[in-house]
């Protein structure tokens, strides 16, 4: 070792006095040498001090007599590790290890000629190698989210306050999509750490540990806030804070790749479009929750004839109140590069409760009411008491069923096939039963150069009635807190993907993308969508053909948007609802690094009868949104943002002569986000957004904003919306 240094150190002294004699004997490295890449990524991760003169330059291709000083220098520091007992930095692999071999090797002759012995390189490789795999063996890592939130609003009349502020612009196909507007901010934390060991060659797990905090107002922190853990999670009834779950714990098989789930989870295969889960009502995080309970997912090898299988075995608790629901189910099936196949089934079941919760909750329950059709979903079942007014939901159980089957043509289309069953029982003592379907067909490929998707669907309106109450502290708007579909009941949720798949609804959607190319570059691209669907079953009730008895009072009969008044259905003929939907955008890569998104979407929803359950309602969005990369380095990223939505909504909603619905909200938007990264494998990103917000409503002040009045007044009202958002990586 001091041989070594004293020859380093020699060196260095001469190529500072007589540089043209030592280079001399040494030819120039190319440019693009392996070596050059690898001494960089070695330096990044602390193994390689650099030139003679300390700092690792990179300006011009390194001659081999410099490569060799590196080299030399990168051995002496491992001899000094070996000596010290210390342990080589946490991001050294053993690839990096193997690299250092290689580098050794490369430039060997010019080691030798520099005086520099690597005789004990294999043993201290070894043994630094030894004590990487150790290192190995356990990992952490973790995240941290932290938001800020600050809502202000100002209303000018008093309709916004008899309908209840929300904020139409996320733009965002999220089945809660309008939040609640109200004055108030919070500040919500969210941190996770994931201890990861390497068990032995075959198996491997992991522990995540989570905590959560939240503080200031309750709307701020449930609809603007982080996404709280499960067990943390208002959401889910699970309210807690200043507390650390366990959040899940992992065992995974390598040769088998077969993982076991303790805790939260997504389902892996089991199909979304039967089983979806909660809506997130959060503006910041996924669209849907995670399930809480066992998952067993991935593949298994069969000895014999049975080709290797996708399977996955599931049981969660959905988040419910006052009463769990617990569920079940099996997923089986074949991927491989053309055919993908799956058997999917699942059972669903929960304890009985009243009709008083449900009408706390905010669903249309009970004998009489403006949408009295609504109620039928669960009155017509007979559990309802006329005479003493009493009615209960439960003990319910719903079997659900799927088979999905898609196949991959050589030029790029795929062709895809779905059908789903459900068999409902609203109460279990009294063998009344709803039995429906779902039905998907769909190619998806190239044209030329452009990616075209059609798919034709059909959804019954008993397909998967089941009751999941969802716990929302904070009430949502009664109205729109769903636009356009109304997918949900308002504090209710469904388990498949209503989003996708609405119930009573049949139709075809269809999308086309067109990239736009220059000489060399690609410009963007341009996407154009259509979607047209109409109810299976025209709303009826009592008193209308064809059921006597109207459909809306049938066991499970699932009606979000086209309900009809009670005592006006009595035409022959009652016609069904339709929304047809048309919609473009645009991303373009604009000149000095520009990118501008900018779309319009318009749906038309119609019921054309002459009374009062009459439906003629437009909506329109317009949003534009432009991007500007202030700065753009490896490791830091810095982009502003400013953008524009306007959200038009006219028309009459069960009503003949005026519009009772008519009002414009508006938001400019503004933004900055910062991103560092430090590899492999930390991150760091700030991002800063300010939303003003608009609402003028265009309506008569004279309507009132009871529907039986025949007014949907929304009011006017001015709001502002600034989150900070925070998030490190480790």
């Amino acid at each position: 070792m001091k041989l070594a240094g004293i020859g380093i150190f020699f060196l260095i002294l001469f190529s500072l006095v007589l540089p043209a004699t030592w280079a001399a004997p040494f030819s120039d490295l190319p440019a693009d040498h392996w070596a050059t890449e690898a001494v960089k990524r070695l330096s990044e991760k602390g193994l390689v001090e650099g030139y003679p003169d300390g700092a690792y330059r990179g300006i011009r291709a390194a001659s081999r007599y410099e490569m060799a000083m590196v080299v030399a220098r990168l051995v002496a520091k491992m001899e000094t590790m070996i000596d010290s007992l210390k342990p080589p930095p946490p991001e050294v692999t053993r690839e990096d290890l193997d690299t250092i071999r290689a580098l050794v090797n490369e430039f060997k002759n010019e080691l030798d000629a520099l005086g520099v012995r690597v005789t004990r390189l294999e043993d201290m490789a070894q043994s630094l190698q030894a004590r990487v795999q150790e290192l190995e063996k356990v990992k952490i890592i973790g995240a941290y989210q932290s938001v800020f939130s600050s809502q202000g609003l100002t209303s000018t009349d008093n309709r916004s306050q008899a309908m209840g502020a929300a904020d139409f612009t996320q733009l965002s196909f999220k089945p809660y999509n309008a939040p609640v507007m109200t004055s108030g901010s919070a500040l919500t934390m969210r941190g996770r750490l994931e201890t990861v060991a390497a068990l032995s060659p075959q198996y491997a797990a992991g522990l995540h540990l989570g905590a959560y905090n939240a503080t200031g107002f309750n709307n701020s922190v449930q609809y603007y806030g982080v996404t709280a853990p499960y067990l943390n999670n208002s959401f889910t009834g699970n309210a807690n804070n200043l507390t650390v779950t366990m959040d899940q714990a992992w065992v995974r098989h390598h040769p088998t790749n077969i993982l076991g789930i303790v805790g939260e989870f997504n389902p892996t295969h089991m199909a979304d479009y039967m089983l979806k889960g909660q809506p997130n009502p959060s503006t910041i995080g996924p669209s849907y929750l995670p399930l809480y309970g066992i998952d067993i997912s991935r593949k298994f090898v069969s000895p014999f004839f049975v080709p290797e299988m996708t399977y996955e075995i599931l049981g969660a608790r959905l988040p419910g109140n006052p009463y769990a629901n617990w569920l079940w189910g099996a997923h089986i099936g074949k991927e491989d590069k053309v055919w993908k196949g799956g058997i999917n089934y699942y059972k669903v079941s929960n304890d009985e409760f009243g009709a008083g919760f449900l009408g706390a909750q905010g669903l249309p329950f009970g004998p009489t009411g403006a949408f009295t059709g609504l109620r039928n979903l669960w009155t017509g079942t007979g559990i309802f008491n006329p005479q003493t007014g009493a009615a209960s939901v439960g003990p319910q159980t719903q079997d659900t069923w799927g088979l999905d089957l898609s196949y991959t043509f050589k030029h790029g289309w795929k062709a895809s096939v779905l059908y789903s069953g459900t068999n409902y029982q609203p109460t279990r003592t009294n063998g009344l039963t709803a039995a429906d379907s779902l039905f998907s067909i769909g190619a998806s490929g190239p044209v030329w150069r452009t990616a075209l998707n059609v798919e034709y669907f059909s959804v019954g309106p008993k397909y998967d009635p089941f009751v999941a109450p969802m716990n929302l502290p904070v009430a949502s708007p009664t109205l729109f807190y769903q636009v356009p579909y109304f997918t949900v009941y308002n504090g209710f949720y469904q388990l498949h993907d209503t989003i996708r798949f609405p119930n009573n609804r049949q139709g075809i959607r269809a999308d086309l993308t067109v990239p736009l190319y220059g000489r060399k570059l690609s410009y963007g691209q341009v996407t154009a969508m259509y979607q047209g669907l109409e109810q299976v079953r025209a709303s009826t009730l009592a008193g209308a053909p064809p059921n006597a008895g109207g459909n809306l009072t049938e066991v499970g009969f699932t009606e979000h948007f086209f309900d009809t008044l009670p005592g006006q259905a009595s035409s022959p003929t009652v016609p069904r609802g339709r929304i047809d939907h048309w919609a473009g955008m645009v991303n373009l890569n604009l000149p000095y690094n520009f990118k501008l998104m900018a779309g319009h979407f318009d749906w038309n929803m119609r019921r054309n009868t002459a009374d009062f359950n009459n439906i003629e309602l437009k909506e329109r969005v317009s949003f534009v949104n432009l991007t500007y990369p202030l700065k753009y380095t490896l490791r830091d990223k810095v982009n502003v943002e400013a953008g524009f939505v306007n959200v038009d909504v006219q028309g009459k909603f069960f009503a003949t002569v005026r519009d009772n619905f008519d009002f414009v909200q508006s938001a400019p938007v503004v933004g900055v986000t910062w991103k560092h990264t430090n590899p492999p494998d930390t991150g760091v990103s700030l991002s800063l957004r300010y939303k003003f917000l608009n609402q003028r409503d265009r309506t008569s002040p004279t309507l009132n904003p009871a529907i039986n009045a025949g007014g949907f007044g929304m009011g006017d009202w001015n709001g502002t919306q600034a989150i900070a958002e925070l998030k490190w990586e480790f």
